[in-house]
């Protein structure tokens, strides 16, 4: 027979328990940081590589984030531009089928904007 000190102690247990993330969780957690980080990166090389030589600025992103849904998936991210002038900030998300397709699709958009403000430096 469980005693009232042991019933307690279960039930503390039992909440302690969904309060800790399971390991494949937590691993699947470090593993979309990862691939986000690698996302990012890749975003931040291709956009700095848009750029002329001989112009002074610098592309980088600030946040980027993959959001798959039933069917689709969503990217969405921040990129900042440093220009002689100042700096510009934009939003940028899309949503496909497919993920290369959907950052494909937010780089060009990424790159029409920024090559409109700055023409002959930013290549579309």
């Amino acid at each position: 027979m469980i005693n009232r000190r042991d019933a307690s102690k279960l039930v503390f247990a039992a909440s302690a328990a969904a309060l800790l993330p399971l390991p494949s969780l937590a691993q699947s957690q470090a593993e979309r940081e990862r691939i986000l980080g690698l996302w990012k990166k890749r975003l931040q090389k291709e956009m700095n590589r848009s750029l002329a030589r001989g112009c002074a600025g610098t592309f980088t992103v600030l946040d980027f984030q993959y959001i798959p849904g039933r069917g689709s998936l969503e990217m969405i991210c921040v990129i900042r531009l440093d220009w002689p002038p100042g700096f510009r900030v934009r939003r940028y998300a899309q949503q496909g089928a497919d993920a290369e397709t959907v950052y494909q699709a937010m780089k060009g958009e990424a790159l029409a904007h920024f090559g409109g403000a700055w023409p002959n430096c930013v290549a579309a």
